[in-house]
């Protein structure tokens, strides 16, 4: 009697996680998508770097993921504001080269273009630009597997076969 108690909090929790995933992309998409047709003023680089990020798994294996990072400051109605967001719906980190070029492009120094949202000029991006599909297709992967999952759980509790998946 307990197990299908378990099992419909678990599949509870996990449509929550799926919903909140899910959530935080769209609003991604869409500050993306806004963001094209925000105001922009000129900024310039403070500061820029690659950094590098290892991690350790339990049988000891070391993997190293390169990141840009940078800050930049620009002034919107006579305030100065200092951010470090390239654009909305990128997770950064993946290889060295990658990061380096990035970190290049926005060099300490450089002058660049700012985006910033009229509402709230401490939220900005230097690139327009997102990939949608990406994002769409990671958030559906995220999303979707968890609400399956928790889908999965209260057809459990409910002692439902699952297609594909047999009585669980």
């Amino acid at each position: 009697m307990i197990a299908p108690v378990v099992a419909g909090l678990l599949g509870a929790v996990f449509c929550g996680f799926g919903i909140l995933a899910l959530s935080s992309g769209a609003q991604r998409l869409w500050r993306g998508a806004a963001s094209e047709h925000w105001p922009s003023v000129e900024g310039t680089v403070l500061f820029s770097r690659v950094n590098a990020s290892e991690t350790q798994d339990s049988d000891d294996r070391r993997s190293t993921t390169f990141s840009p990072q940078f800050v930049y400051t620009y002034e919107v109605g006579g305030v100065k504001h200092f951010n470090n967001r390239r654009r909305f719906g990128r997770i950064e980190g993946s290889g060295e080269d990658w990061a380096a070029d990035i970190a290049t492009r926005y060099r300490a120094g450089k002058g660049v273009r700012v985006y910033y949202y009229q509402a709230d000029p401490d939220v900005a991006v230097l690139e327009t630009r997102q990939q949608l599909r990406r994002v769409v297709a990671a958030g559906r992967r995220v999303g979707g597997a968890a609400v399956r999952v928790g889908g999965a759980d209260l057809d459990r509790a409910r002692g439902r076969q699952v297609a594909g998946w047999g009585m669980l």
